[in-house]
């Protein structure tokens, strides 16, 4: 018996640090869109400096993001973020229309981030 309730234990911590993973992937991967929105938003009003800003801002909250995502998802799903975060700058310096595309492509990319990470009920069966 006391096996079937340490397994029991096991079982619902599991689920709790599963769900609690999820709820935290969730919220960092929103509070990033968040910024590329923000940048996005100011390069489609055609203020480029506050684009730049907000791009830099991007820039520097990366690697707390990468820190935190990378704990629960491959670090291969986070490199087509990070190249195309890279070559964002110089191209809404240039005001290239291309950096509207590759910033609906981040945040694309970060709400498929947590999307692919949440199960479907066929697949836990």
């Amino acid at each position: 018996m006391k096996r079937v309730r340490a397994s029991a234990c096991i079982l619902l911590v599991l689920m709790l640090v599963s769900i609690a993973s999820l709820l935290w992937l969730r919220a960092e991967s929103r509070e990033y869109a968040m910024l590329a929105k923000a940048c996005s938003d100011a390069y489609a009003a055609g203020d480029i400096p506050a684009a730049l800003e907000r791009c830099e801002t991007l820039t520097e909250e990366w690697e707390q993001f990468h820190s935190i995502a990378g704990l629960f998802v491959d670090g291969d799903k986070l490199d087509p973020i990070r190249e195309t975060l890279s070559g964002l700058r110089p191209l809404i310096a240039a005001g290239h229309p291309e950096a509207a595309a590759d910033l609906a492509r981040l945040r694309i990319m970060l709400r498929e981030l947590y999307e692919e990470e949440t199960p479907e009920f066929w697949h836990i069966l």
